[in-house]
């Protein structure tokens, strides 16, 4: 027993460090997604970037999203309570952390008898091209991309889709 503890622990702390290094956007087909219902809020504004998926650190995500849609996760009828939840993943409007803050979160409410709907609004566009894409990210993260403060007007004007989309 001792032994077994021992040995598990010792694959955890190897095992956890290459998880976390797993940090290459990798492209992906858009999975299926056969639930999901379109919100009719119309495609977005001058979209010219299709709608792309790529894995990294364990996880789908999901950019320039350009129609929005909402797929329920519901519980077992023994167990629902009525509640019910939107849930919105997060990502900086430029991606959406579909796999773990959207469908894992609708899928454990929905176990605990809450049901959940999980939100996929329409992005900011990003560059199609991955490298691109990399590269559009490591300025916004370096503050280099980032645009002069906008006024709460411009602000609003930015976020019409995503607004739209809630």
């Amino acid at each position: 027993m001792r032994l077994t503890v021992i040995a598990l622990t010792a694959f955890c702390l190897i095992a956890a460090p290459v998880q976390a290094q797993n940090d290459r956007m990798t492209p992906i087909a858009i999975p299926s997604q056969p639930e999901a219902i379109e919100l009719g809020t119309g495609p977005l504004a001058g979209a010219t970037a299709p709608e792309s998926w790529h894995s990294q650190y364990g996880s789908l995500f999901a950019r320039n999203v350009t129609v929005a849609t909402l797929t329920p996760f519901l519980p077992d009828p023994a167990k629902a309570s009525g509640a019910a939840v939107i849930v919105a993943p997060g990502g900086g409007f430029r991606t959406l952390s579909m796999s773990n803050e959207g469908w894992d979160v609708a899928k454990a409410l929905a176990a605990r008898g809450v049901a959940a709907f999980v939100l996929k609004y329409r992005l900011n566009q990003t560059p199609a091209d991955m490298p691109a894409f990399e590269q559009s990210m490591r300025e916004m993260f370096s503050g280099a991309a980032r645009p002069p403060r906008a006024t709460p007007e411009e602000a609003m004007a930015r976020l019409e889709p995503q607004i739209a989309d809630a």
